[in-house]
């Protein structure tokens, strides 16, 4: 017996012993600090991807307005490049002589003859006249539209007035 009193003592202690251990490593041997610093670092990358997610939203919308604005730029660009294939059409330069009415209307071809030298023409006469020319005319009848335009258009001034043709009133009206 008296082997067996400090045998019970020793295993008394030794489970003594085992349950200390086991309450304050709980933790520990449960591996409770490793879950819960792996948790806390789930939610610091959850937290760090909704953030990576808005600035990809926020690229992404600049993206979508740069895309657009490169769209409407090619689409200008087109239209540039159709509009430089298109024929040029030169200018018709109409003059008016007359108050419109109750009047027929009459129309001639104009030219006028420039000085040569450069040193004598003017710029905006030449950049006028180097284009077709008509003066349109409301008078009663053919001379007096003859007479009015030579009056405006005379032909010491170096005006050449074409025969007056009546417009008829349906392109008149156009």
């Amino acid at each position: 017996m008296s082997i067996l009193i400090p045998l019970v003592g020793l295993v008394v202690a030794l489970a003594l012993l085992i349950e200390i251990v086991l309450i304050l490593g709980r933790d520990t041997l449960s591996g409770k600090h490793e879950t819960e610093a792996l948790k806390e670092s789930i939610r610091k990358t959850q937290a760090e991807l909704r953030g990576a997610d808005k600035k990809l939203d926020a690229l992404n919308a600049t993206r979508r307005g740069a895309i657009k604005e490169a769209e409407a730029t090619l689409a200008k660009i087109e239209d540039l490049h159709l509009a430089r294939r298109a024929p040029e059409v030169p200018p018709v330069l109409i003059f008016v002589v007359g108050l419109p009415g109750a009047f027929r209307r009459f129309r001639a071809k104009i030219t006028k003859t420039l000085p040569t030298t450069s040193a004598e023409a003017d710029e905006t006469q030449t950049l006028i006249w180097k284009h077709e020319c008509i003066v349109e005319v409301n008078a009663d009848n053919i001379d007096l539209a003859r007479r009015d335009v030579l009056r405006q258009f005379p032909e010491h001034n170096g005006y050449a007035v074409g025969p007056l043709a009546e417009i008829p009133e349906a392109t008149a009206a156009a």
